[in-house]
């Protein structure tokens, strides 16, 4: 399993004196996500609030643009945008073990592990709840990706990384009623001994959710992870409606009982939603 907490990548200071770490900044009202880059020389520009703002259209007014010190920052959506140049590769021990497991890009690893450059994405203060920001951020982060060469993104508290094309065709789609779930969070699916399947969650937790687990799942791997995907969907729509004895299902013909429980891996120290499959 891969650990949901970041390593402190870089401190970065930031206009107007707010000064955090990129840890620090995926909880509360700021979210953070990163880009990798393969030049050393690529910096934000003014071009990629005009992508952002084709993005948003008429839902959201954009302020004043500043660009200093190879920091952008606007405000927008009643909060801060902020894209700022690192100049150095997000470190390989945090980026690793994501490359790894990450199914859809099989050349993660070959792509990224010599990066020179990444950009820190954020939206801080934003008005709404953290679906609405997350998918603020997730326009941000399209924006830079159309306006830049490139080669994906970091979503820390997913743990997750995502080639540009598949990110920039998520978040095409990315509405409150279809969020980007393979974008924000991860879901890992393994086989056990007896036939069953061990499936867990990372990244409901930046939401204010509780994670998913369950040790016994059945059924064939793609079908376990679609449910727990649209199961995750639905609470980020609805929130934490889901109580302790509740039972969800697939269909009418399967129902799973949630249990709130001790998560099965002894670091995560908060209760999940532990299916439990009769």
């Amino acid at each position: 399993m891969k650990s949901a907490a970041f390593s402190i990548l870089a401190l970065l200071s930031l206009p107007m004196g707010v000064v955090m770490t990129e840890a620090e900044e995926t909880r509360g009202d700021t979210l953070v996500a990163m880009v990798m880059l393969p030049s050393l020389e690529t910096g934000p520009s003014e071009a990629i609030v005009e992508a952002y703002k084709q993005r948003r259209g008429a839902r959201e007014e954009v302020g004043e643009v500043t660009l200093e010190q190879e920091i952008l920052f606007f405000e927008a959506g009643g909060g801060r945008a902020t894209v700022a140049k690192m100049g150095a590769p997000i470190p390989w021990s945090e980026l690793e073990g994501p490359c790894q497991t990450s199914w859809w890009w099989e050349t993660a690893c070959q792509n990224l592990e010599a990066h020179p450059n990444h950009f820190v994405v954020a939206v801080m203060g934003a008005a709404g709840d953290p679906l609405d920001a997350a998918l603020q951020l997730t326009d941000l982060v399209a924006a830079v990706l159309e306006t830049t060469p490139a080669l994906g993104v970091y979503w820390g508290s997913g743990t997750l990384v995502t080639q540009r094309e598949l990110f920039l065709d998520l978040a095409r789609e990315a509405d409150r009623e279809t969020p980007p779930i393979m974008a924000w969070v991860d879901i890992r699916v393994f086989p056990n001994d007896d036939g069953t399947r061990t499936v867990f969650t990372t990244g409901l937790d930046a939401f204010g959710l509780m994670e998913i687990e369950s040790e016994g799942a059945r059924g064939e791997s793609e079908e376990i992870w679609a449910f727990v995907q649209n199961l995750a969907s639905y609470l980020l729509n609805q929130g934490p409606v889901i109580n302790d004895g509740d039972t969800v299902g697939p269909d009418a013909a399967e129902r799973i009982k949630v249990r709130f429980a001790a998560s099965i891996f002894p670091e995560r120290e908060s209760q999940v939603y532990r299916l439990e499959y009769d």
